[in-house]
């Protein structure tokens, strides 16, 4: 790119919405449900099918909007957007265009601030399957709920357009507002990009490409756009405002159609659905119900518990993690230790996009006491974790089938140290004579007597007392 041009980013954020039903009709909005088995004639928009909308998806765009600290409108309203295509059956769109339920809102991060223009509800179109065999449409997604976050032209950087995209679908996690699967199509990212003249106030012509499905993706469609607007202005020539996709195979983005503008959907108000009409009393109650966010966490984690910066990122950075390790505290205070086994043996076998953490708390937090007295070795836990975690083996049946279990008997260590010692005077006597390397053979006979494991720490100071010269002083 021209050292003379900078880039230009705004985000468009499609985030469905965690209800069970969807946005004008009470047909499921579960993923992964048999093609066209959840629809109705409203979401199929059969004539004289009236929508009703669904309050829970208000509340959630409510959650949304005070997240990213915007103006909660007292008044909003839905418009239709026409467009035709067969994964819109009704000919249009429900959403917001005029009066949307949140606007002018923001989200301070490490690389920046990016500023929100507005959030508004709408209902998602149904998926178009195309392959070699077929080509159809499942409108089970029709009519699901979701809002469209809306960013300013403000982004820089691509690390903060990654910054921003993942302490969103973070933060909508921990709210549950939104499961924030880009891989289910859950979670979209539009990317509009243009290349303007540094310290000018002129943004240049802008593209926007559609239907993101990674973040890897979205850093890899910022450079190839770059790339390809920086060579058409060297060439002298314009570049033109239209829709564009992203190729992953090729790394580059190729065109779609021409950018419509708001004159060409033609919207209209929709008669059919009443004004949303919130109160400020109501607004204030659902954003009580908003639960502490991963920053004000990881602060909380810090600051209470003493845990490290790099620990605390990664206990808050999987939202049933962080609850796993809060529940865990409930039961027993030992924060450094606990999060040191979740974070260094547990994590190794958990998927970053669980919903929850399905292991027994009771039997973690007692494996937990078992680490602290020095019961079982460190290095022994990444095998009992992976039988309680992949195998869901109770902690008991472990330790029946496995050796795993250290003995801090003392009357029992001292029996089995003396015995060892009888057996070996002629080792015993060239210890006494100096030869202090002899110590750990006698550990290691020690361990051999039995098919438990010995605490180490107690069987060396035992070991210690029982070698003691004619004097009563420790030859060590």
């Amino acid at each position: 790119m021209d050292e003379n041009l900078e880039m230009v980013i705004g985000l468009e954020i499609h985030a469905e919405l965690q209800t069970e039903e969807k946005l004008f009709c009470s047909c499921s909005t579960k993923f992964g449900a048999k093609e066209n088995s959840q629809i109705c004639p409203i979401c199929l928009g059969y004539p004289g099918a009236l929508p009703k909308v669904n309050e829970d998806a208000i509340d959630l765009a409510i959650k949304a909007g005070s997240i990213l600290n915007c103006i909660i409108n007292n008044y909003s309203d839905f418009d239709r957007k026409s467009y035709f295509y067969r994964d819109l059956p009704k000919g249009f769109q429900i959403t917001q265009m005029k009066n949307p339920i949140c606007e002018n809102g923001y989200l301070e991060l490490d690389n920046g601030t990016v500023y929100i223009n507005r959030i508004h509800i709408e209902e998602d179109a149904a998926k178009t399957i195309i392959n070699s065999n077929e080509n159809k449409v499942d409108f089970n997604r029709a009519g699901v709920p979701l809002i469209e976050i809306v960013t300013e032209p403000c982004i820089y950087s691509k690390e903060l357009a990654k910054e921003f995209v993942e302490n969103l679908i973070l933060m909508f996690k921990y709210a549950d507002i939104c499961n924030g699967k880009l891989e289910e199509g859950s979670f979209r990212v539009d990317l509009n990009i243009s290349l303007k003249e540094k310290n000018s106030k002129i943004l240049g012509t802008r593209a926007e490409i559609k239907n993101l499905s990674s973040i890897k993706s979205l850093l890899k469609a910022i450079d190839a756009e770059v790339e390809r607007q920086s060579q058409v202005l060297f060439l002298g020539e314009s570049v033109i405002q239209e829709t564009r996709g992203f190729n992953e195979k090729t790394g580059k983005t190729y065109s779609l159609r021409n950018k419509e503008n708001a004159l060409g959907y033609r919207y209209i108000k929709d008669y059919n659905l009443n004004p949303i009409i919130l109160e400020e009393i109501y607004i204030n109650k659902i954003k009580k119900e908003i639960p502490i966010m991963p920053k004000e966490k990881k602060n909380f984690y810090i600051e209470k518990y003493n845990i490290n910066s790099k620990y605390a990122d990664i206990l808050i950075n999987n939202k049933a993690v962080s609850i796993f390790f809060d529940d865990c505290l409930e039961k027993y205070a030992n924060p450094k230790l606990i999060s040191n086994v979740i974070i260094n043996y547990l994590l190794k076998y958990v998927n970053n996009n669980i919903e929850k953490l399905e292991i027994n708390i009771d039997d973690f937090i007692n494996l937990i006491k078992l680490v602290e007295n020095e019961n079982i070795k460190k290095s022994d836990l990444s095998d009992i974790l992976f039988y309680m975690y992949n195998e869901k083996i109770s902690l008991d049946d472990i330790f029946k089938n496995n050796n795993y279990f250290i003995s801090s008997n003392e009357d029992e260590i001292r029996q089995i140290v003396l015995s060892v010692l009888n057996e070996n005077l002629n080792a015993k006597n060239q210890y006494s004579s100096g030869n202090n390397k002899i110590f750990g053979f006698f550990m290691g006979e020690c361990n051999k007597k039995t098919n438990k494991k010995l605490n180490s720490k107690i069987l060396k100071n035992i070991l210690e007392e029982e070698l003691k010269d004619n004097k009563g002083e420790t030859i060590i």
